[in-house]
C-alpha cells in the first residue's frame, strides 16, 4: 500500500522529495527510499535529474503514461473496463 500512496502524493503535489514524502505519509525515511527505489525502476515515476549523483537533490514525478497504462491493465483484469 505503501507505493500507492507515494504514487497518490505525488500525483497530487507534483514533484517532491523523499524527506518530504516520508513526512508527508508518516513512514520512515528507509522504507520510503526502498519503495521510490521500487517504483523508479518500474518506471511508475521518474527523477530529475535523471541520473542524481550522491549528494544532490532528487525529484520524484509521476510518469503518467506509465500510470495510465497500469489503470487499463487494471480495469481489464478486474472486468471494471
Amino acid at each position: 500500500m505503501l507505493r500507492a500512496n507515494i504514487i497518490g502524493y505525488v500525483r497530487r503535489h507534483g514533484p517532491s522529495r523523499r524527506g518530504e514524502i516520508a513526512a508527508a505519509l508518516g513512514v520512515g525515511y528507509p522504507a520510503v527510499a526502498k519503495a521510490l527505489r521500487v517504483l523508479v525502476d518500474s518506471g511508475v515515476l521518474e527523477t530529475q535529474p535523471a541520473q542524481p549523483r550522491q549528494g544532490q537533490t532528487v525529484w520524484y514525478t509521476v510518469n503518467q503514461d506509465v500510470v495510465a497504462e497500469m489503470w487499463m491493465r487494471l480495469g481489464d483484469a478486474i472486468g471494471e473496463l
